[in-house]
């Protein structure tokens, strides 16, 4: 009997059934590309760049308001229209600055609270990079700049939460629709409770 069942065993058709072969299959099932993963990779890196794109944003924030001269034409790798552009309009040149610097951290942050303390965090490095130019003899600490850029994350913060929860809507909406069943069930489990509520 043990002749049978180890010949049985060496048999191309009972290596189906062997642990090696399930483990096998588990990983190449495992290895396959699932619309979940594909989802989660694009996330991950959409999520790595905002936060380079930030991080960015603060450096060329950072240089553009501590160097020595406030023209902007005069930076090389800056292009010239939206040099001229910003040196032209002068304080009003912080409120779309600061409107892009927010952008990709309204991205990256999820949920409200998340949202709001980025904002209130560009709020204080605006105001703290403005402070920085009272040490400097050829720049100027104005309110103005102040204003103008927390008027710009301002603007940017509202915009993200008024998509945010368009978005949401939407969202639930299409599960309401794409699930009626759900629903039915939901309403059939919770109607005779109800009913039974008001006889008693």
């Amino acid at each position: 009997m043990n002749r049978s069942k180890q010949s049985d065993s060496r048999i191309p058709g009972g290596a189906r059934h062997s642990p090696r072969s399930r483990s096998r299959r588990h990983s190449v099932a495992s290895d396959r590309i699932t619309p979940r993963r594909v989802g989660s990779l694009i996330l991950r890196v959409l999520r790595f760049s905002c936060w380079l794109a930030g991080g960015l944003g603060i450096v060329c924030g950072l240089y553009m308001t501590l160097r020595p001269s406030s023209i902007l034409s005069e930076i090389p790798w800056l292009p010239r229209g939206v040099a001229s552009w910003a040196d032209s309009y002068g304080r009003f040149r912080n409120f779309p600055a600061y409107a892009i610097l927010a952008v990709p951290f309204m991205i990256v942050c999820n949920g409200r609270r998340a949202r709001f303390r980025a904002f209130r965090w560009l709020a204080l490095f605006g105001a703290a990079v403005e402070a920085a130019q009272y040490f400097i003899p050829t720049r100027w600490c104005e309110w103005e700049d102040v204003a103008w850029s927390w008027a710009g994350l301002l603007a940017t913060w509202i915009l993200a939460e008024l998509i945010y929860k368009s978005a949401w809507q939407i969202r639930c909406a299409f599960k309401k629709r794409a699930n009626p069943d759900r629903v039915a069930r939901v309403l059939n489990a919770v109607l005779p409770r109800l009913s039974e509520t008001e006889k008693s």
